[in-house]
């Protein structure tokens, strides 16, 4: 606090300087500095140390480091000691979190031997919400950033920070090439945020309408919206929900009822349809401009008419499958009631994608195997497929399960949980 003291003292002395001189102060400037230090006085900051934890990521890159935390952020979690460290994990239904990751705005990363202060670091905020700074998507602080730089030049690098963010790499813009270094205040915009900056022409939003590992599903309503606002485009890759969700089987957009032309739909036919190969689905336009100008579909040898014919006969057992996907969905609702945990935990997933986390790797393959000695082949899932200390075992149920091979799963996981340490 010695250091933002300072700064105010300075300041009523200039003020008072300009009083006694008789000497005019601009209005907006004395407003500017009014703001800037409310928000000093005001705003709540916090602390976390990523490598306390093995499930935060450790690479070598910077920016997926910060998005592993940034991920963690408004989330209630447990920590769990495992053979790789403590890891952090989402609560479960009835626990109490150990903490709660707070949301925020900004995210300031230092290094462990870097020392800024908290007024300087506010300032930067305050920088970043300057009108012309919207699209402001990171400050790059300098070393030399905190008072009592211990060498000449740091000094001088300090007195000129305002200017060095102003001019140098620094500042770096949504639609520029983004670099995390060692010191940086982030904006954790949103997506209707970047959205919103982007002067890009052409504009797209790609996601997974089912994730793969943790079998969730996107919030497509959420996304389509903000595409349609901002005249965006959305791309469904929806290899996990063709076939599976939707009436007729027609996927995550159907399941949410979804129609719009600023959609397109990609997926593969090596899944649900049990065949090879995959297709895109969108607007007339969309489609005649991926005709005449997709290369790899050009320069593509057409399906062989056996495949073809197979694909058809798939596409119409899917068509008129209702019934073996209310049967699917019954063996979910069977699987998820049954299956109570007291180590392990099941993710929250209402599509044939189960996932049991386990955490630690070798129990996870070891699990796969004995649940394979059994006849039930649960592949594991490890690290970098999924984040450290998430080993999980990747449950897919299918429509031509049996309740009775459901209840025999559910009974053999209690067993094996109970059975490993």
């Amino acid at each position: 606090m010695r250091g933002l003291a300072r700064d105010l003292r300075l300041t009523e002395q200039a003020l008072n300087e300009s009083i006694t001189l008789q000497q005019h102060v601009d209005a907006n400037r004395i407003l500017q500095l009014y703001e800037r230090l409310v928000r000093i006085f005001t705003a709540k900051g916090w602390s976390f140390e990523r490598k306390l934890y093995a499930s935060t990521s450790r690479e070598g890159n910077k920016a997926m480091n910060l998005n592993s935390f940034i991920g963690l952020m408004g989330h209630s979690l447990k920590r769990v000691e495992t053979s790789d460290g403590v890891i952090l994990r989402d609560v479960r239904e009835g626990e109490s979190p150990d903490f709660v990751m707070r949301n925020s705005e900004y995210v300031l990363k230092l290094d462990a031997d870097s020392m800024l202060l908290r007024d300087y670091c506010l300032r930067l905020v305050y920088q970043m919400e300057q009108p012309g700074n919207e699209r402001v998507a990171v400050i790059q602080t300098p070393y030399s950033s905190y008072r009592g730089a211990p060498t000449r030049i740091e000094r001088i690098a300090a007195a000129t920070t305002d200017i060095q963010h102003m001019l140098h790499q620094g500042m770096t813009y949504y639609d520029a090439t983004f670099w995390v270094g060692a010191n940086a205040v982030i904006r954790k915009a949103a997506l209707e945020a970047r959205l919103a900056a982007s002067t890009a022409p052409r504009k797209l939003i790609v996601t997974d309408g089912v994730f793969s590992m943790d079998g969730d599903i996107a919030p497509l309503p959420a996304l389509l919206r903000l595409a349609e606002a901002h005249q965006a485009w959305l791309l469904v890759d929806d290899a996990h929900g063709f076939g599976v969700l939707g009436p007729q089987g027609r996927g995550s957009l159907a399941h949410f009822g979804l129609s719009s032309p600023r959609l397109i739909l990609m997926g593969t036919l090596g899944k649900a349809a049990g065949v090879a190969g995959a297709f895109v689905a969108g607007s007339r336009d969309v489609i005649e401009w991926l005709i005449n100008t997709s290369r790899s579909y050009i320069f593509t040898t057409g399906a062989p008419p056996l495949l073809a014919e197979t694909l058809l006969t798939a596409v119409d057992l899917i068509e008129h499958g209702d019934t073996r996907r209310a049967h699917l969905a019954a063996l979910i609702a069977r699987f998820k009631a049954g299956l109570r945990l007291s180590r392990w935990q099941l993710l929250a997933s209402d599509t044939p994608i189960q996932p049991v986390v386990i955490g630690d790797n070798h129990e996870t393959l070891a699990v796969s195997r004995a649940l394979d000695a059994e006849g039930l082949w649960v592949p594991a899932i490890r690290p970098p497929t999924v984040p450290k200390g998430a080993a999980r075992l990747r449950i897919t149920l299918s429509a031509a399960h049996s309740f009775e091979q459901v209840d025999r799963l559910v009974a053999t996981l209690k067993r094996l949980e109970a059975r490993h340490p």
